[in-house]
């Protein structure tokens, strides 16, 4: 039952821990005392005090109108687009660091897709700043033939624009490419399947998420079960045949549904088959580890549990051959030990195998290739490969760079299959690229041209102290001809939950800051993967305030040793990083000299509006921050919560919030309330504005040209206010 109700007038009464008890209100002044206080006449919002109860937790809501996507609220949301935009744009640093963006070239990725090996064809994904292209080559390194390029693209799917390709996956045999187009919002995008020989486009496509509601081959390259849903919302898997004369291990399966009560969480789910093509093993995703296991016979549709009841904590892995499943387990590990599960008693712990015990390493991912285990793990926040034998030995560390990291370590947890050593890595000076290891060799070669480089960034590692005592580690990056005499301007770029590892990234978006002289600070915050479940634990749901308070004292320790000062120091997150800097914003405000929260969760006791249909993204917000409708998590929410800890007369610093109105996972709604609350409330000279961005969804925007725009934007704004000056000329 939804426990949530309007109630309109009244006072309003905050139920939440430190809150108790206190009486106040989300009122705001006149639009005409306000501009004459902060010197910005913002496009004025009108009060329309409405009554409000979660979990237990009352208040008054003067700008609930702004949730719905009235003519109104649309309107309001342009013309504040509008005026920061006029203020972003006016001055050097925009066109100071858009040039240098376009100079130093485009992004290197947007969650590109690794190299792929199969039946023999290597498949590349490259992306420059002009277009997409997909590459099929018989070696390694011969010479590539452009399956798919801007024409080619803009042939097959008729349309005016080459758009980008998103992901792909081929055929076991190689004979068939599935890929993906981006949508342009969260992972959504529209499959196509393309004969790799003729080039001719077949009729099996489909919509879905592009990174997990992938095609699952059978071994046979028959054909594959498509992830979907059925009409009335139940996840199914539909068997799609390539070739009706040779329907093989495809055409003897049987269309899938599963109930909604059988998949934990609906924000995602993976199918995987056994060799012969007789059971799927059906997955939902969620960062954190849980029960989430369907075993399901693909030729009677009969399903059971696949884990034990009182288990909930297995992780993707892969089938080593037609009953047995190699798997990543955390019940009685917190980092992670490898086992071997006998699919036909999968249900009885006892008859698991150990492979790989718990060590120091983080386990994220297991695959089976080439007759051995293929680890991806993370040591001291930095991703490391690692192969064992099939009974548990360990064979080679791969050799990598340090401070490293890749999507498969950072939340994806999940190795493509592939007939090679397949893996990809970034570090905060070098882009992100497929490598190869060779066994026999134990060497390591990079597939394609060699990776972008940032020359002359120096990155240091630092400790700070939390309040409980543990040492919280981050990065410190800057250009390594600007020697440390002093204090610099800093960015912090934050996040800290879901256990998602937030590793070293490349940072070529942060390359005009540096350069310029300005320190980009990344630290790793409890709440995030990079040491295990329990670090995860104790800054998500009911400990989420240790993440904030994590972030303080990286941002103290940055200033006590002279990194930076408060009046020089940026913050900004996005998605639920835009959680923690719109809390760092409202709990410490004389912290910072810029807040930027991007793409953010800004309520989380109403983080979608009342009348809107969250759908599965309902389902991971309680991952994050618990369930505000049970009052034990509303009074802990409602202390921290950005929105609803705005306090009138506050002297804020300055604040950009980016939202996208492609965005379903963090919706531009909130983005337009919290802006208007803190432009009512804040007492200093500092602007606090928001942009919401056309064709832009849970990230910069798909479109390079708007994305750099955005960026120099975010660059602009961040070197505005933290002092940071630009060369001219």
């Amino acid at each position: 039952m939804n426990r949530r109700r309007f109630l309109r007038n009244g006072s309003l009464v905050l139920g939440g821990a430190g809150v108790a008890g206190s009486t106040w209100s989300l009122g705001s002044e006149s639009a005409s005392k306000q501009a004459g206080r902060t010197g910005f006449r913002y496009p004025p919002a009108r009060k329309e005090p409405v009554r409000k109860s979660i979990g237990g937790v009352e208040w008054t809501d003067d700008y609930a109108w702004l949730q719905e996507e009235t003519a109104e609220a649309l309107a309001w949301q342009s013309a504040q687009h509008e005026f920061a935009g006029s203020l972003l744009r006016d001055g050097p640093e925009f066109d100071h660091v858009r040039r240098r963006l376009d100079s130093t070239g485009g992004r290197s990725s947007r969650m590109v897709a690794p190299v792929r090996n199969r039946g023999g064809r290597w498949f590349v994904h490259r992306r420059e700043s002009d277009a997409d292209r997909l590459l099929v080559s018989d070696t390694m390194s011969g010479q590539d033939r452009v399956l798919l390029g801007p024409e080619r693209l803009r042939e097959l799917l008729v349309v005016d624009d080459a758009p980008r390709i998103a992901g792909f996956e081929p055929s076991p045999d190689g004979t068939v490419l599935g890929f993906a187009i981006d949508g342009g919002t969260v992972r959504h995008g529209d499959w196509r399947f393309l004969e790799v020989d003729s080039g001719r486009l077949l009729e099996l496509g489909y919509s879905g998420d592009f990174m997990f509601e992938r095609p699952e081959w059978f071994a046979d390259s028959s054909g594959f079960f498509q992830p979907t849903r059925t009409s009335d919302g139940l996840h199914a898997f539909r068997p799609r045949i390539v070739d009706p004369a040779r329907a093989g291990l495809a055409g003897q399966a049987k269309p899938i549904t599963l109930a909604a009560a059988d998949l934990d969480i609906g924000f995602n789910k993976l199918g995987q088959l056994s060799p012969d093509g007789r059971y799927l093993l059906v997955s939902s995703f969620t960062p954190t580890p849980r029960k989430s296991y369907w075993l399901v016979d693909t030729r009677t549709g009969g399903k059971r549990a696949f884990l034990p009841d009182d288990h909930d904590a297995v992780v993707f892995g892969a089938f080593r051959d037609d009953r047995r499943f190699v798997a990543l387990d955390f019940g009685q590990a917190e980092r992670g030990r490898i086992v071997e599960i006998p699919v036909d008693t999968s249900a009885d712990a006892s008859t698991w195998r150990e492979l790989v015990a718990e060590s120091d390493l983080v386990l994220r991912a297991v695959t089976v290739c080439r007759g051995r285990l293929f680890v991806c793990a993370l040591e001291d926040a930095s991703q490391v490969y690692e192969l064992y034998s099939t009974d548990g030995r360990k064979l080679a560390r791969v050799p990598s760079a340090p401070f490293a990291a890749s999507v498969t370590s950072f939340a994806w947890r999940h190795l493509l299959p592939n007939d090679a050593f397949v893996f990809e890595y970034e570090t905060f000076d070098t882009a992100s690229a497929s490598h190869v290891y060779d066994e026999s060799t134990e060497t390591v070669t990079v597939v394609g041209p060699a990776p972008r480089k940032l020359p002359g960034i120096a990155v240091e590692r630092h400790f700070a102290e939390a309040a409980d005592g543990v040492r919280i580690p981050y990065f410190a990056a800057r250009s390594a001809s600007a020697a440390a005499t002093g204090p610099a301007p800093a960015l912090v770029y934050a996040y800290g939950g879901g256990n998602i590892a937030w590793l070293p990234t490349f940072l070529w978006q942060y390359q005009p800051f540096i350069e310029a002289g300005g320190v980009y600070v990344h630290p790793i915050l409890r709440g995030g993967g990079e040491y295990g479940d329990d670090w995860a634990a104790q800054g998500n749901r009911e400990h989420k305030q240790r993440c904030f308070d994590d972030l303080y004292a990286v941002a103290e320790h940055a200033i006590e040793s002279g990194i930076t000062t408060a009046g020089q120091l940026a913050l900004s997150g996005e998605s639920n990083g835009g959680m923690t800097a719109g809390a760092a914003l409202t709990q410490r405000p004389e912290l910072w000299a810029a807040v930027i929260p991007r793409f953010p969760v800004l309520d989380g006791l109403e983080p979608f509006p009342f009348t809107h249909d969250p759908g599965p993204n309902a389902a991971y917000v309680p991952v994050l921050y618990g369930d505000a409708n049970d009052p034990a998590f509303a009074k802990i929410i409602a202390a921290y919560s950005p929105y609803q800890n705005i306090r009138d007369g506050e002297r804020y610093p300055a604040v950009l919030l980016m939202l996208g109105l492609m965005d379903p996972l963090c919706l531009p709604a909130n983005g337009r309330r919290m802006i208007a609350r803190l432009q009512a409330a804040n007492a200093s000279d500092k602007p606090v504005i928001a942009r919401f961005y056309d064709d832009t969804g849970h990230d910069f925007a798909a479109d390079e040209a708007l994305a750099k725009a955005q960026i120099a934007e975010y660059l602009a704004f961040a070197m505005r206010h933290t002092g940071l000056e630009v060369a001219l000329g």
